[in-house]
Order: structure tokens, then sequence, then C-alpha cells
């Protein structure tokens, strides 16, 4: 499955070198390596910084326990690194040792110009995240904190939404209830069954679905006792806070440290669902009637 580039900064150990291996398919379903070049931590990191510069850039990305490998069109990879005057109006280092390095293996090669570029880095070593009180996120959930969960989910789930619109616009599931089968459109089935779907299309990995999974049960608790000053299911949206963000934390690499790790941690989420829409940017995060909606919630 493909991934956004930008978004595996996080996963990369920068202070390690990578392999760039120039790829050929030779005969029908057989590949051959034209040329493999070291990389030295700077380059690499150069590297991905130049393929990050458009979030519509994705790879073929294959994780090991201490390896990570993306698999990249060639044509399109040389474009990108190869463009420094992109790189300079991005504020990037345009070093011209890149070019130094692959231009002259190219010209090794005789005219056998490279199908794809595999590149293979040393992935970053997470340690394992302490089991500790969640009192930085939501000690005791009360009003403001189960409002903002909801309207989180709704945010995410506008997105979704346009996802399969723009995709699986009239695909339908069936739905089944006590007395029969019936099949309604996907766009229009309930949360949990347009993340199920988008998961079957393989759209979300596995990943990807479990922290929507989690998020969604958030939801579920937080909006049945809004109402309440303090609640039963307090220690229930506890639990599943913590999975959430343990989930979303270990997935992007985040510090485990900061306060305000739930917002923290759906930025990243809503960023990465958002960049698998054909219009990433028509999705903001915000509210642009706060007055009435802070009138609805806090009497403001």
């Amino acid at each position: 499955m493909k991934h956004p580039i930008y978004l595996l900064k996080n996963d990369i150990d920068f202070t390690k070198p990578s392999i760039m291996k120039l790829m050929s398919f030779s005969y029908p379903k057989t590949l051959s390596v034209l040329k493999e070049i070291n990389i030295s931590e700077f380059n690499s990191e150069e590297i991905i910084k130049r393929l990050s510069l458009d979030k519509d850039n994705c790879a073929d990305i294959e994780y090991s326990e201490e390896r990570l490998t993306i698999k990249i069109d060639a044509i399109s990879f040389f474009k990108d690194i190869f463009n420094l005057l992109r790189c300079k109006q991005y504020g990037l280092n345009p070093s011209i040792e890149i070019n130094s390095i692959i231009i002259p293996k190219i010209n090794e090669l005789n005219g056998n110009f490279p199908h794809y570029i595999e590149m293979d880095f040393a992935r970053i070593i997470r340690p394992l995240l302490p089991k500790t009180k969640l009192s930085s996120i939501l000690k005791n959930i009360y009003f403001d904190e189960r409002s903002e969960i909801i309207s989180s989910v709704l945010c995410m789930e506008k997105v979704i939404t346009e996802i399969i619109n723009e995709r699986f616009k009239h695909a339908k599931i069936e739905i089944k209830n006590k007395e029969e089968t019936k099949k309604v459109l996907v766009r229009k089935s309930s949360l949990e069954q347009k993340i199920s779907f988008l998961h079957s299309k393989e759209i979300f990995d596995e990943k990807l679905f479990n922290i929507l999974t989690s998020l969604r049960l958030m939801r579920n608790h937080a909006a049945h006792d809004l109402s309440l000053t303090e609640s039963i299911y307090n220690e229930t949206i506890v639990e599943l806070t913590s999975k959430f963000v343990f989930q979303s934390e270990q997935r992007y690499n985040l510090p485990s440290v900061k306060v305000a790790r739930f917002s923290n941690c759906f930025m990243y989420i809503f960023d990465e669902i958002s960049s698998l829409s054909l219009n990433p940017n028509n999705f903001v995060l915000g509210r642009t009637n706060s007055d009435e909606w802070n009138g609805f919630f806090y009497g403001a």
C-alpha cells in the first residue's frame, strides 16, 4: 500500500546512512539491481525533505524491525531531488552533492535507465512507552474534554465521507438488522461502517483502522454523557483515550511528555486522513462560528 512520503520523517533515523538501489525490470516479473549507492546521513535526510515538498508524493513502504524501505518511480524521484530551484524556494539546502553522487552512477549504466528507486533506511527504534497515569491528558472527563472529542470526530467524519464521495460515491454495503438485510450507500452509513469499508479497500491500513476505532469509541462514550458533570463512563473514556494516544504516538514517533496529548495526536491523524483526499487543502480544523459554538456549549 502506498503512503505519503512526508509522513516518514518521524520513522527514519537520519543519524545513520542509507542505501539507494537503482532497480530495473529486465524481464517480465524479474528484477535486477542496476547500481547500489551508499548515501550519507545528511544526504539521506535531504532526499526525504525534497521528496516531501509535494504532499501528493507517495511510495510503497516496507517495514522490518530495524529497517524501512521505500520504493518510488524513478522519473518522479529524480524530478524532485534534482530540482534545485524548488529547493531554494522552500528554504532547503540547495547542495549539489546529491547530484554529483547519483548522476555519475546513472551515466555508468550505458543507457539502462532505472524503472524505480529503492532506498533502505535505518528505522527509529522506539522505547517502550511507560505505563503511566494519564493525568496530563484527561484525569477526569468533564464537559470541555467530552465536547472536544465530539467536535474532533465530527471533523474527521467529514473528511472520511469526502474520501468516500471521491472514490466510492455509488458504492453500497449490506446492512443487517433483525428483520431484513438492505443495501445502503456507504456515504450514508454510520462512521463505523465507513471506517470498516475504507479499511476493506486498503485505504486505511490496520494500525490506522485501530486508531480510528479507538477515536470512534471515545466519541460514542463522550456523546452518551455529555450533559453530566461527572460520569460513570469516565474510566472507560480514559482507557480509550490512553489507547488512542499511545497508538498515535507510536505511529508518528511523537514524544509522550507533551501536555494536551490528545489534541497533538489528533492533528497528526487528521493530517494523514486529509492527505488521502483528492483535495486535502479543503479541510481546516477549527470553527468559523466560534461565538455561536461557545454559546451552545460554554454559555459565552
